[in-house]
């Protein structure tokens, strides 16, 4: 470079005027091979024996590989590494600065927030490469539809956000058609599978319905939400309708909630006893999960399971749920603790294709014994998809796992249900016990059930059995096991009895704690 050379020559004139004795400098040099590298020199005057100036010692230290990391992690800072496009925090640098120029000009903007339909069903066919893949065709495919002007990010796994300067209402709904459009148009195909792409596009404009980055894309994702509720591929205009806002602003709240706790492990279990009531003994737990919060805060999963399977999230859960329950159960092994645990599952997860693989691998791995495993599901879940929830079950079983099937009753098609689902035991709603000792028709249908569940080889679990005469009655129709407060609350760890080689020894007659 000419300038490099020219301040060398200045540099090499200093030294030999006696101007001074050191200098450093950084210049680049152009190799053979016509890479650019950067040196940075240091230069030193050397004396010889009669105090004469007559040598300049330079020493070169290659630095290109640090310049190199430098513009890296400069580049990360502000980049998403797989699409290229602009990151999270960027973006709403850009949104900061889009809401002050609109201000300032009286223009209005749109923020428009785009999540894709059923992204994790890519990951569960074709694989988290694919699922890779298909975000970087989806982030050249947006940054090719929109103008140079306009600034498009990803800000999460599946969801990308777009500025767009200076446009109206309509106009903006007109973008994010045209978006959704091409979108539509393109078909991915990836090893055997081929996907269409879809995806819920919420918009919100600025600053009239946000005038600080955090209030806009807050109300941007309601938004995104709201176009997601009305089905695939669909937009939705930010509403100020303050009650659906209130709903919609609780529900992006345990969207991110759920995420954070996902992220940061804060999902822990709390497990309920189950009485065989034949015995008195305790024979399994049911892991029932929770989310604890930095202050100690816990929620139980009425808090949050909804949301979950509202957002998708409740695939992650699942897969959480089934990890850390196979690592509980290892750990109650090597304490000497060889209860079952049951662990519950949605009816979405019932179709991933990576469920059965990870199921194997954490047996594998963790060395316990499947028959401990009992992993329950609802029957309104499990009909979901009935043909998928049958081979899965299965393939399941097959491995030494066991099913429960949780909630009975509660359907209007329970009992044709029985002869579809290989589960092995039955858990009786609740609503039919907690006044089974003054209602004569819940008795009756308790005494049916037990007969039909024999006949058929599976056992019957009564839930909600919060006092002695619940549990006295169920014992005379014979129902084989019990769980509710009466039994024991849910709690951190097993109960107090490490003495026990095969069942935790539960009396009967234990009062509700």
């Amino acid at each position: 470079e000419e300038k490099d050379k020219a301040e060398s020559r200045t540099i090499f004139k200093r030294l030999h005027n006696l101007d001074q004795n050191v200098a450093q400098v950084e210049t680049a040099i152009r190799c053979g091979d016509g890479q650019v590298r950067t040196i940075s020199w240091s230069h030193t005057r050397l004396k010889d024996e009669g105090g004469v100036n007559s040598t300049i010692l330079s020493v070169g230290l290659d630095l290109s590989g640090t310049r190199e990391a430098e513009q890296k992690l400069a580049w990360l800072a502000d980049h998403d590494e797989l699409t290229g496009l602009y990151n999270r925090r960027r973006f709403q640098e850009e949104v900061s600065q889009a809401i002050e120029d609109a201000s300032r000009n009286s223009l209005t903007g749109a923020l428009l927030y785009l999540d894709l339909d059923k992204f994790k069903y890519v990951n569960d066919t074709s694989g988290h490469q694919a699922g890779d893949h298909v975000l970087k065709v989806i982030a050249d495919k947006l940054k090719g539809s929109l103008s140079s002007r306009d600034v498009v990010a990803r800000i999460g796994g599946d969801e990308f956000a777009i500025i767009l300067y200076d446009t109206t209402a309509d106009e903006a709904r007109q973008r994010a058609e045209q978006l959704i459009e091409a979108l539509g148009k393109m078909v991915i195909r990836l090893h055997d599978h081929q996907h269409r792409i879809t995806a819920g596009i919420g918009i919100v404009l600025f600053p009239l319905q946000g005038s600080s980055v955090y209030e806009l894309m807050a109300n941007a994702d309601l938004a995104m939400i709201q176009a997601k509720e009305k089905g695939h591929g669909r937009i939705h205009l930010f509403s100020e309708d303050e009650q659906a806002k209130e709903q919609m602003q609780q529900l992006v709240t345990w969207k991110h909630h759920i995420e954070q706790a996902l992220m940061e492990n804060r999902f822990v279990f709390h497990y309920q006893p189950i009485l065989n009531i034949k015995d008195g003994t305790v024979s399994h737990y049911e892991a029932l999960l929770r989310i604890v919060d930095a202050d100690g805060t816990i929620h139980p999963p009425g808090k949050f399971i909804g949301v979950a399977e509202q957002t998708g999230l409740i695939r992650d859960i699942d897969r959480h749920v089934m990890i850390e329950g196979i690592k509980a159960l290892a750990d109650w092994s090597r304490r000497g603790q060889p209860a079952t645990i049951a662990l519950n599952l949605s009816g979405t997860i019932m179709d991933s294709v990576d469920l059965l693989p990870l199921l194997q691998q954490q047996i594998r791995d963790s060395g316990v014994d499947p028959q401990r495993i009992i992993f329950e599901v609802t029957e309104t879940a499990a009909v979901v998809d009935l043909d998928a929830a049958q081979h899965m079950m299965r393939e399941m079983k097959r491995l030494g796992c066991r099913f429960a099937l949780d909630d009975f009753g509660v359907g209007l098609s329970s009992f044709s249900y029985l002869q579809n689902l290989p589960v092995d035991y039955i858990k009786i709603d609740g609503s039919f016990i907690r006044d089974i000792v003054n209602s004569r028709d819940n008795q009756l249908f308790v005494q049916a059930l037990v007969q039909v569940a024999r006949g058929s080889g599976r056992l019957t679990v009564a839930e909600f059995v919060e006092d002695e005469p619940t549990l006295e009655l169920l014992r005379r129709l014979d129902v084989d096991f019990a769980q509710g407060y009466h039994i024991g609350r849910p709690a951190p760890r097993l109960l107090d009895d490490t003495s026990h080689t095969k069942v935790v020894p539960f009396p009967a007659n234990r009062s509700q704690s």
